[in-house]
């Protein structure tokens, strides 16, 4: 295969995964936590290790929307707490190469989930199930408020990465072209 033909195929992968967003909906439950706390005044970045996290949004049980995108995005909790749905609207999204989702529930223990969001693309809906409902308690909200913080960009620099990776590539193709020359 010709070194230009390399070129292209490396060139055409670094654009699809730069340009990719998966269309999937996110499910967690307390099982799916990648991290607990049985402290609601811990704060994400103590509990993840995750440095320079940025509150984006918040929506506590009973109350509005908070946060700098408190416009786009709604949450809904069912009346058996246990349940809560974030959804997009419209306007502005979260950009998450590092994105930390915090369900917080209360006086029960562990008092909050955290969930790494991965490579969540801000516009998927976020469904959590199965939160703090101990059998018999009927109509007492458990989850009583959910947040969503992001990694400075300087942290998480995931476009540089993949820029990377391509250049790396490109090279690899440069030295198969110059090894077949000889």
């Amino acid at each position: 295969m010709k070194s230009g033909a390399w070129m292209g195929i490396a060139v055409a992968v670094l654009g699809m995964t730069l340009a990719s967003t998966s269309a999937h909906a996110l499910s967690v439950t307390p099982a799916d936590a990648d991290w607990t706390s049985n402290s609601l005044l811990a704060t994400p970045g103590s509990i993840t290790g995750i440095a320079g996290l940025t509150h984006e949004y918040t929506r506590i049980i009973l109350l509005s929307d908070t946060g700098p995108f408190s416009s786009s995005y709604s949450t809904t909790f069912p009346a058996n707490g246990a349940e809560f749905t974030l959804t997009y609207g419209s306007g502005p999204s979260i950009g998450c190469p590092v994105c930390v989702l915090v369900v917080r529930g209360g006086i029960v223990n562990p008092s909050q989930y955290l969930f790494d969001l991965g490579s969540w693309n801000g516009t998927e809906t976020i469904s959590g199930s199965g939160f703090w409902l101990p059998a018999g308690a009927l109509n007492l909200p458990r989850v009583t408020s959910i947040s969503i913080y992001q990694a400075d960009p300087v942290a998480a620099p995931e476009p540089a990465s993949l820029l990377l990776l391509g250049a790396g590539l490109a090279g690899l193709g440069i030295l198969k072209r110059k090894a077949n020359k000889v």
